[in-house]
């Protein structure tokens, strides 16, 4: 069997990003409380992570050895 199962790695890592994307938002909608101005002060402060920072974050000894 080839292709990419449901469960597949990168699957996976995208799903958990869009989970961990999701939370950020919604922790930098609760700072603003519904103000733009803190909004944009907290994404300054708090960056949104972009995917390539969360996948180097979430490498393993063997992803660096390769």
């Amino acid at each position: 069997m080839t292709g990419c199962k449901t469960s597949c790695l990168h699957r996976r890592l995208v799903a958990e990003y869009r989970l961990y994307v999701e939370a950020w938002e919604l922790q930098a909608e609760a700072a603003a409380n519904g103000w733009a101005t803190e909004y944009e002060e907290y994404a300054a402060a708090h960056p949104r992570p972009t995917f390539k920072e969360w996948l180097i974050g979430h490498r393993t000894e063997q992803d660096i050895a390769s």
